[in-house]
């Protein structure tokens, strides 16, 4: 998963869902990472809306350890 705009494809609602069940996140923990509502993780998660670059960024950096 990249956090670059460079090539960045948009996930797709099954794709979020995959992330956060992989890293154990759910609708409740997301918004307290990245600062969103709940509400608009769910949104994501059924295609209403799509995430946006600077949110999958936000979520990628918040469960990725940091590089020594």
């Amino acid at each position: 998963m990249t956090t670059t705009a460079e090539g960045w494809q948009r996930p797709t609602p099954a794709e979020i869902r995959a992330y956060l069940d992989t890293h154990g996140l759910t609708t409740h923990s997301v918004p307290r990472l990245i600062a969103v509502h709940k509400s608009t993780v769910a949104r994501w998660l059924t295609g209403e809306i799509e995430i946006q670059f600077a949110h999958w960024s936000a979520l990628v950096r918040a469960v990725t350890p940091p590089e020594k």
